[in-house]
């Protein structure tokens, strides 16, 4: 996830006060739960009262502009494929009978957001999205309050500590298992603001963090 200010200034004639609007532009990649993005994939944000819906691009990003940036939003993603019989989780998400941490954990939706401006039936087929996640986009100054954003934003919140999270996190990238926050900032850093993770062994980790 990534964002950018832009002044935008108009001056009408005669006028000699300046109007200036400050955009920040939302940048967000779209990944499955196997970490590998989604290219073209339907999306509906919801940005405080705004509600966006669209496809992301050829590079699975969706670019949003806005006045107002809020702490938080939620993004429903992803189309269900009506032949599947089971929602794809990927690697090291907890079972149905494992503990996960209330709100914080990602799951795949088949219900409906609702919308502004709902369409009539005939003018606007209906999505049954595949996930929903909500996501922090104003990040706490404390960096390890900022830590667990991101830490939440990339999905590693599924276990029931935060040692086990980071220590998730620490599997995929090789690195010793220490679970402390301090050991992972470049990388997480690096992985959450460029949305470019290196590639990386697809490994059950569920059974290895704890």
């Amino acid at each position: 996830m990534n964002s950018f200010e832009a002044n935008v200034s108009r001056t009408g004639p005669g006028q000699t006060h300046l109007n200036t609007f400050v955009l920040s532009v939302l940048r967000i990649r779209l990944f499955d739960p196997f970490e590998q993005t989604m290219p073209h994939s339907p999306f509906r944000l919801m940005l405080g009262e705004r509600i966006i819906e669209g496809k992301s691009d050829d590079n699975a990003w969706i670019e949003v502009r806005t006045i107002e940036v809020p702490e938080q939003a939620t993004i429903l993603w992803g189309k269900v494929d009506e032949e599947e019989e089971e929602i794809p989780q990927g690697p090291g998400y907890p079972e149905a009978s494992d503990e996960v941490s209330g709100q914080d954990a990602q799951q795949p939706v088949n219900s409906e957001a609702p919308d502004s401006t709902p369409a009539a039936p005939q003018e606007k087929e209906s999505i049954k999205y595949l996930y929903e996640r909500e996501i922090h986009l104003v990040f706490h100054p404390e960096e390890e309050k900022a830590t667990l954003q991101r830490l939440h934003n990339l999905g590693f919140n599924v276990w029931e500590t935060l040692e086990e999270n980071v220590r998730a996190f620490q599997l995929i990238y090789k690195r010793s298992l220490t679970g402390k926050i301090e050991d992972i900032k470049s990388d997480l850093w690096c992985w959450h603001d460029d949305c470019g993770p290196d590639p990386f062994p697809r490994l059950e980790i569920k059974n290895k963090v704890k």
